[in-house]
């Protein structure tokens, strides 16, 4: 395929980045953010260079990215962010606001919007030549499920005529809250490429640290209140005879939302590698 078709589409950020990807050098800028496109998803790679600062994306549609480098030169702090987006909330239920014939139960409150799932988290390999690393995060945790959304207010009980007062109208239910996104994969195959790199593993400070985990679930919606029972009154009839009609009682609340479950954990692997090991196309 010729080269220009292949990036025909890409900001001119992505093009340079293409273009150098091609010839199997990469250069990120200290401070610079880079998005990987679907089209760099796949990177072999002489050199890569990333500056202290530089923080590695990925457009939507990317849902694996893997480089061999064969000389990798990672200054300051570096972050590779791969974390699935948060799902939406769900909308909340509409409230009964309908009048009802005398004597009726009120209208039941509409039920809350489920919350959508969070996304996945994009599955990163890098196998690397490493020549000098300082601080290097890789993020590909999934993404929160949305918080269903609240049950709405039940109707106000139909008026007392000839009647007791209606009952208020029960609750909406809640929306279920949205499933967490899964956590990608990381695997990170290296070598020492140089007599005085080091590639310490960490959780907090310098070092390499991987952070792989699922979504959270999201909250179930709140259920939607009991509607207001219908107040009573005093008839009047034929004989001065007064009849009291009682008010209605107040209608039962909605259900609350289940939540969501949770995504699973991402499966995180660093592995030291001869440099042999590596096959050059």
């Amino acid at each position: 395929m010729d080269r220009l078709a292949r990036f025909a589409g890409l900001p001119l950020i992505a093009l340079a980045f293409a273009a150098e990807a091609e010839n199997r050098v990469v250069t990120i800028a200290a401070g610079e953010t880079f998005e990987v496109t679907p089209a760099l998803s796949e990177l072999n790679l002489d050199r890569l260079t990333v500056g202290d600062g530089a923080r590695i994306q990925f457009a939507a549609g990317v849902r694996r990215w893997q480089v061999v480098a064969r000389s990798a030169d990672f200054q300051g702090r570096v972050v590779i962010i791969g974390r699935g987006e948060p799902g939406n909330d769900g909308q909340p239920g509409a409230d009964a606001t309908a009048e009802v014939e005398n004597c009726e139960t009120g209208q039941t409150g509409g039920s809350g919007g489920h919350g959508q799932a969070g996304s996945d988290g994009v599955s990163i390999d890098l196998t690397l030549g490493i020549v000098h690393l300082d601080q290097l995060t890789i993020d590909t945790s999934g993404g929160a499920g949305g918080a269903g959304g609240a049950g709405g207010r039940g109707g106000t009980g139909g008026k007392a005529r000839r009647c007791g007062g209606g009952t208020g109208g029960t609750g909406g239910s809640g929306g279920n809250g949205g499933t967490g996104g899964l956590a990608g994969n990381i695997t990170l195959r290296y070598w020492i490429a140089a007599a005085d790199a080091s590639v310490p593993v960490t959780n907090y400070g310098e070092g390499v640290t991987l952070l792989a985990t699922g979504g959270p679930a999201g909250r179930g919606g709140a259920f939607g209140p009991g509607g207001t029972g219908a107040p009573g009154r005093f008839e009047k009839r034929q004989g001065n005879i007064t009849v009291t009609r009682e008010a209605g009682a107040e209608g039962y609340p909605g259900s609350r939302g289940e939540d969501g479950t949770p995504g699973a954990d991402g499966r995180t692997r660093i592995e030291t590698i001869a440099s042999r090991a590596l096959s050059t196309p």
